[in-house]
């Protein structure tokens, strides 16, 4: 479990990294700490195998605090447990972050795509589909600083993800492209236009 501070998004919510998959959760061994005041989680998800989505109250978010988690609130696939662990949590900070207005152009509407964006210095990832359109418009709001990398992946086969193609079936690996945006610097806005062009 990471032991580093942490974050709070702008919409409150806390990601907590494991280095192995999680297999189980409880929730009610954890809890939200600012000086004196303890706070319930809101609600948790798991995000993926690796990290638990916690959402904080507000005022941790406004304030920060600690993330406290008691021995056994979570479960690994090893069978391992936690032991106890108070984690620090800075608050949001609307000035240390930016916003990425981003477009995506040059799709063919009759292929499904897979896009990702992902910051090149910490786990920040997000993934989206587009089908039937030529350009994919999206907007990503208080994101962190620094260089982001667009990934796009041509789906022939509309698994969701990358294929490497198959020899017996004389299928070739699907396209990629991939794109370093400009430096996203903070209380700055970034609009990139990317032109998906797949080497032959």
């Amino acid at each position: 479990i990471q032991s580093s501070p942490i974050t709070c998004s702008a919409d409150g919510k806390v990601l907590l990294k494991f280095d192995a998959p999680v297999m189980r959760v409880d929730s009610s061994k954890f809890r939200f700490l600012h000086d004196t005041l303890v706070y319930a989680p809101g609600f948790y998800h798991l995000k993926d195998q690796f990290t638990i989505q916690i959402q904080a109250d507000e005022r941790i978010k406004e304030k920060g605090g600690m993330l406290v988690l008691d021995s056994a609130a979570v479960l690994d696939f090893r069978e391992n447990v936690n032991d106890s662990i108070a984690i620090q949590l800075r608050p949001f900070n609307e000035e240390k972050t930016g916003n990425i207005f981003l477009s995506v152009e040059d799709l063919d509407p009759e292929k499904q795509y897979k896009i990702e964006l992902t910051h090149a210095k910490s786990d920040w990832i997000n993934s989206w589909m587009v089908y039937g359109d030529t350009i994919s418009m999206d907007t990503f709001n208080y994101v962190l600083p620094g260089v982001y990398e667009i990934t796009v992946i041509e789906d022939l086969d509309r698994n969701g993800r990358w294929s490497s193609g198959k020899l017996i079936e004389k299928t070739m690996p699907e396209n990629v492209f991939k794109k370093a945006l400009e430096e996203l610097k903070a209380n700055w806005n970034l609009d990139a236009q990317v032109i998906v062009k797949f080497e032959p």
